[in-house]
């Protein structure tokens, strides 16, 4: 017994280690470390390692934007349904379904993001739960469903402050804020941006989460210009503005050019 018990520690060791090199940026080497360890786990028939080292290697690419290359990671934690109870099997089907929506599968993103919402609830964490709820939310803003998109995302806002979760507060806040700009409501896009702003931890601002893509939205007028939108909205809650003049002959001046920059939505992209 000792001796199994101390081959699973190892096992856990290296995927925790090739975990940790993914997040100082050190990809090949943590790629590496989390290959070692899911083949450990495979020869050892360790399943719920197998797919601890599949989620975390999907993660690897998902943040490098190379979602092609995530999706058969996370498909593989997928296809251990009889481990569907397990945090990382929730999680999977999060990120794959994020991955989905911004590849323009937006029926496969739906079902599955669905499946991670229901998981979450019933096993009672907010975070976990919140971020599945966001990231529904946020699949139907890239659809530009904004009547099914506000009440997820009001919803995840709202699980966030319950549970003073800050940063995930502040991306749905961000993600809203995109949603009232798709329908002009420009008051409450102001809001929940400012709110946003309120929301973001310090060590967060001017800098990138190290597990996704970078959030901002910012409304600017400019004298007897359109008023040019850049967003960014992802997993992070950096404080990065990118306001530029976008000329427009046929824009009156009292317009909104909206320009998109990147993936326009949330991911929760949240490693077990």
């Amino acid at each position: 017994m000792r001796s199994i018990t101390n081959r699973t520690s190892i096992s856990t060791s290296v995927s925790s280690q090739g975990q940790a090199l993914l997040r100082l940026g050190r990809l090949e080497e943590g790629e590496k470390r989390l290959r070692t360890a899911l083949d450990t786990a495979e020869r050892r028939g360790d399943r719920y390692r197998q797919m601890l080292a599949l989620n975390n290697l999907g993660m690897r690419f998902l943040n490098q934007r190379r979602l092609d290359e995530a999706v058969p990671w996370f498909t593989r934690v997928v296809a251990f349904s009889d481990l569907q109870d397990t945090s990382v099997y929730a999680f999977a089907l999060n990120n794959v379904g994020a991955c989905y929506a911004r590849l323009g599968h937006f029926e496969q993103a739906l079902e599955l993001q669905q499946r991670s919402v229901a998981l979450q609830e019933r096993r009672g964490a907010a975070g976990p739960y919140g971020q599945a709820v966001g990231e529904l939310g946020a699949t139907y803003l890239l659809m530009e469903d904004l009547p099914r998109a506000i009440p997820f995302l009001t919803k995840a806002l709202q699980i966030a402050l319950d549970a003073n979760l800050r940063a995930d507060a502040a991306l749905a806040a961000r993600n809203l804020a995109a949603a009232h700009v798709h329908i002009e409501q420009w008051d409450e896009a102001a809001r929940f941006n400012e709110q946003a702003r309120t929301l973001a931890p310090p060590d967060t601002v001017g800098s990138a989460s190290q597990n996704g893509f970078s959030t901002f939205c910012q409304l600017v007028r400019l004298p007897n210009e359109p008023t040019t939108l850049n967003c960014v909205f992802g997993r992070s809650c950096a404080i990065a503005p990118a306001v530029t003049p976008i000329a427009s002959a046929a824009a009156p001046s009292n317009d909104l050019i909206i320009r998109i920059v990147s993936p326009p939505v949330s991911v929760s992209l949240t490693n077990p």
